[in-house]
């Protein structure tokens, strides 16, 4: 079963591309946009206000960004990210699109080893969300080991997108899969990936490692491999025109799956399962499967051809209804299981279902006698061709045909059946076999396993005869193996036996890597390393040999640290900016800052406020490359402030009148802490929060005017004064003298 996945486009019609006629402008110079292509760099010791043009700090603002997602708003057509060595704990999702003549590339920076990572399954915190998104086109994305997703690992919705050499483990749900058009899966790795599903806790919707789903066109996934994955290793559903080829996938739920796709072409792989693996016990395992789940599109002219089998209670399985114009031809399928049920097992099985032009044909179908309780073919469906198959023992009368060999085909077998170790050539054919010269020549087939011509008289199965040809072996030497960091080892490989040309891969041990057959490699950090060469032949035969490496640490200043502060004293509150200084050791480094007041940081540079008085003991301890660490403390002191005794005064004019009367009041304050609250309370019930209000006495009568003022530390003063308003005058008339009279002002004290 496949996963149900949330896609943050869901309902949505892709839609064409606005062109800025700006930039057509530029296009009808001559000018791409490669011409201004830029190249970003992320490190965990960077800073998302840097302009992430540097790989490492230089000053000011040049430097590396802190996080992926700084970097996929910045990116345009044609720039490059290259991510420094380190764990990175947190999403991204790239919208930007590229171009064919500018693509964006994601990948490592100078060979470091870079891990996503999802903090034990909580990032993201949606169980449908992703570490890695790619919405935008033209993207090529490399180099990269993404883990612990709280949900899945990578996804890829844009068209015309690369992903190529990523591993993806341990992830909650998906490890990758790719939604878009016209793209490719290439070199990649997943395992433990669909832990919801661990021990086979769901009846449906678990998840894979690696699969093209979800409408895409024109994609294809190539040369991986899948492992240990509770769900499908590799799969492609719900698709047309996509292809599956030269994958290994081995101790999975189910090891391919193929489910409603047209057109889709799968070759050269190879499914296994080994004795006793995890999930044996919790279901019954396929290599390859193919079925519809909701027949949108229904499955039909698929091909699967030149494909390499072994163990599970089913190599082949496939329902009836999914057999429409669909050819099985040049496989070697070898020795099903009776794990769970053996009624349930079958080499080869066919569901029911009425097929139309399905062709079973030129196929080796082994089921040894000591698995004799497992029936070599199953059928159900009606309507299969079968011809010139190779059957190891009689199958039931239906899958029968023409030209049928029946007969040990006699494999070479040679080699490991171990987990991860299977090679392709344990499934030739030997020299004597009844399965040679025996095929019918299929225009879709000229080539084998081997891409080797099949010529006018193939041989039934996956390949043709190994006469003349010797076991592969790989020999692998470095010089000099021991040595200081920084180290430079010459590494030499050959290959014998096997069938030429040969193809070199290197593992150096510490996250490095190399296709070349004689490379050179520098060992940074000391440590004891295991160089590791893989020989593939034209074949896909491969051999291993190893080279130990010991690197010893450099003899360096030694590491220290150093903080300089824009202020190491002054009255709280009391702001200080912070700045670390690393040397010696082996950069690059990472900082970590303890204030002293409980708060911390990771940043080279950060700023605190100490906002109560005390002394701070503020601590920087810097980590370099080789994991030596060096501190260094300064002492903040923030003192309270000098606070003088609040006082105020205020003060009315007129303070005495006859009513009506109209009275100016003024306040002043000192000592205390500014700012000041002012409030007025003027004894006939109401009030003012004015520093300096005017009032109207309506009545006659003797009014206390009480003035409150407040500072900014709570302090509080009160000062009182009295005015006095008299009668109105009988008629409304008022004595001359009276009325020119200067009153004398009040003075509050």
């Amino acid at each position: 079963m496949a996963q149900s996945i949330r896609h943050p486009f869901s309902g949505l019609f892709r839609t064409g591309r606005i062109v800025l006629s700006s930039l057509i402008a530029l296009c009808a110079l001559g000018l791409t946009s490669a011409a201004w292509a830029t190249t970003f760099y992320v490190s965990p010791s960077g800073n998302d206000s840097h302009d992430g043009r540097a790989a490492a700090f230089v000053s000011g603002t040049n430097g590396p960004f802190r996080t992926l997602q700084r970097a996929a708003y910045a990116v345009k057509p044609g720039d490059s990210v290259q991510i420094r060595g380190g764990v990175y704990q947190a999403t991204s999702g790239w919208v930007t699109d590229g171009t064919a003549s500018g693509p964006i590339t994601i990948t490592n920076y100078n060979g470091e080893k870079v891990i996503i990572d999802g903090n034990g399954h909580t990032i993201p915190s949606d169980k449908d969300g992703l570490l890695l998104q790619i919405f935008g086109d033209w993207y090529k994305v490399s180099n990269l080991e993404v883990r612990y997703s709280g949900g899945s690992g990578v996804a890829v919705h844009g068209y015309h997108c690369t992903v190529t050499n990523v591993y993806a483990h341990h992830n909650w749900a998906a490890g990758i899969f790719i939604t878009g058009w016209y793209g490719l899966v290439d070199d990649c790795q997943a395992s433990n990936n669909s832990l919801k599903n661990e021990y086979a806790v769901l009846p449906i919707s678990w998840s894979f490692g690696i699969s093209a789903c979800r409408y895409p066109q024109y994609t294809t996934i190539r040369g991986c491999r899948s492992w240990n994955n509770w769900g499908e290793g590799i799969s492609t559903f719900e698709g047309y025109h996509n292809t599956i080829e030269d994958c290994v996938s081995y101790d999975n739920m189910c090891n391919f799956y193929v489910s409603d796709s047209k057109y889709c072409l799968f070759q050269r792989n190879i499914a296994y399962f080994t004795p006793k693996n995890m999930s044996q016990s919790y279901c019954t395992q396929n290599n390859i499967s193919a079925g519809d789940e909701k027949f949108n599109p229904p499955s039909s002219d698929n091909t699967f051809i030149n494909n390499l089998s072994m163990g599970g209670e089913r190599n082949f399985a496939i329902g009836g209804k999914c057999l429409n114009n669909t050819l099985i031809a040049h496989n070697t399928f070898v020795n099903a299981s009776n794990t769970i049920e053996p009624s349930e097992a079958a080499c080869v099985y066919f569901f029911a279902g009425t097929a139309s032009n399905a062709r079973f044909v030129n196929n080796i179908v082994v089921q040894d006698d000591s698995e004799s309780v497992v029936m070599i073919s199953h059928l159900e469906t009606i309507g299969i061709t079968f011809s010139h198959n190779c059957w190891s023992r009689l199958p039931i009368a239906g899958s029968r045909g023409t030209g049928d060999v029946i007969g040990n085909p006699l494999l070479l077998k040679t080699g490991s059946t171990l987990p991860g170790e299977l090679s392709p050539g344990w499934f030739r054919i030997q020299a004597g076999s009844p399965a040679r010269d025996k095929a019918i020549v299929l225009s879709q087939v000229t080539e084998d396993f081997a891409r080797t011509p099949r010529g006018s008289a193939p041989e039934i199965g996956a390949f043709g005869i190994s006469d003349g040809i010797s076991t592969l072996t790989a020999s692998a030497a470095g010089s000099p193996t021991s040595g200081r960091s920084p180290l430079i080892v010459n590494f030499t490989g050959n290959a014998g036996g096997g069938t030429a040309p040969f193809t070199y891969g290197w593992v150096f041990g510490d996250g490095g890597t190399s296709t070349s057959q004689n490379p050179a490699h520098t060992y940074a950090t000391a440590g004891h390393y295991t160089a590791t060469l893989t020989v593939t032949d034209d074949s896909r035969m491969s051999a291993n040999a190893t080279v130990s490496v010991s690197v010893d640490a450099t003899i360096t200043s030694l590491l220290a640290a150093q903080i300089g502060a824009s202020a190491l004293s002054g009255e709280a509150p009391l702001a200080v900016s912070f700045s670390g200084i690393a040397s010696g050791g082996q950069a690059p480094y990472t900082f970590r800052w303890s204030f002293g007041d409980g708060g911390t940081s990771t940043d080279q540079n950060c700023s605190r406020s100490y906002a109560t008085a005390g002394n701070y003991t503020v601590t920087l301890t810097v980590t370099d490359r080789a994991a030596a660490t060096a501190s260094s403390s300064v002492t903040v002191r923030a003192t309270a402030p000098v606070v003088t005794v609040l006082s105020a005064n205020g003060l009315g004019s007129p303070s005495t009148g006859r009513a009506p009367l109209f009275v100016q009041f003024a306040a002043t304050a000192g000592g205390g802490s500014a700012p000041y609250v002012y409030h007025w309370g003027f004894g006939d019930g109401t009030s003012s929060n004015r520093q300096n209000p005017a009032h109207t006495f309506s009545s006659a009568g003797t009014y206390t005017v009480t003035l409150t003022v407040t500072d900014a530390r709570a302090a509080r003063t009160i000062t009182r004064l009295s005015v006095k308003v008299l009668p109105t005058e009988p008629n409304g008339k008022k004595k001359t003298d009276q009325s020119r009279r200067i009153q004398p002002r009040l003075i509050l004290r």
